[in-house]
């Protein structure tokens, strides 16, 4: 499993371990945004320079929280989340989902055999849209899932967009990701090209500075409109699965990824 650590700003630090992406957020106290998955974790406790005192949850999905129980194993940590999250906590068969889909891919894509770690039933600070967590500004960025929140250190101008731009894949394709509401995913990436970043990271392979950031959210808004055309214009489920499923999409789960693209297609017929 390949891993790269990334200076972006005095207090942002970038930990590349496999296809996740881990943000290290240094101020009074160190938070660590995103879980990844439980292999994910591991690895990234190997290489972790710092002690964590707070991890911040991006999402609900299972490859940005499997990762929770491996690191509250290591630190006696805060967890903090969007109020929704914290909701899902307290639901089983929710959970059952993350550990499954947590170990289908650490084993696909990594080789790594999984054991059940015990998930915590809460969360202990619940977030909405403009809480500041230790210097970090919450910004509600849904579509994605309806939990999805995105962190901005605005005296750095950083932001932290997780999943709310799509999947940038490693050969350069942008997936768009309105797993939730289509309508949404689109008002989330303008809220987030408004902000005008200089630092964009995102939840998977890549983060932009500059320049690059403008370019980012604007090929991202491009590529939704084009996929949502694509669709309500007749694309087959198969078609639509070859489009979506590329590159480090095809790591995910068989099963889920076929699901989830097939979602798409559904939020936009509703929409």
């Amino acid at each position: 499993m390949e891993t790269e650590v990334v200076e972006l700003t005095p207090s942002v630090k970038l930990y590349k371990v496999g296809v996740m992406n881990y943000y290290l957020y240094k101020s009074e106290k160190n938070v660590l945004i995103d879980c990844g998955l439980s292999c994910t974790a591991e690895k990234l406790l190997e290489i972790l320079e710092e002690n964590i005192d707070a991890v911040l949850v991006t999402h609900s999905h299972f490859d940005h929280i499997g990762g929770l129980p491996v690191i509250l194993e290591q630190y006696d940590a805060e967890v903090a989340a969007h109020e929704s999250v914290a909701r899902l906590l307290g639901k089983e068969k929710v959970i059952k989902s993350w550990m499954r889909d947590n170990g289908e891919f650490c084993k696909k894509a990594y080789e790594a055999e999984v054991e059940e770690s015990e998930f915590p039933k809460k969360i202990d600070v619940s977030l909405k849209d403009g809480d500041d967590y230790h210097g970090l500004e919450i910004i509600e960025t849904p579509g994605h899932s309806p939990d999805t929140i995105s962190i901005y250190l605005r005296r750095e101008n950083v932001l932290i967009a997780s999943d709310a731009l799509g999947y940038f894949t490693s050969s350069g394709r942008i997936v768009p990701l309105f797993f939730y509401n289509y309508e949404s995913y689109l008002n989330s990436i303008k809220k987030i090209k408004m902000l005008k970043p200089y630092i964009l990271g995102l939840g998977h392979v890549y983060f932009f500075r500059g320049k690059e950031c403008d370019k980012a959210v604007e090929n991202s808004l491009n590529e939704t409109l084009k996929l949502a055309d694509m669709i309500k214009s007749g694309i087959s489920d198969e078609e639509l699965l070859e489009y979506v499923i590329v590159d480090e999409l095809k790591l995910y789960p068989d099963e889920t990824i076929r699901a989830s693209a097939l979602l798409l297609k559904k939020r936009i017929l509703e929409s």
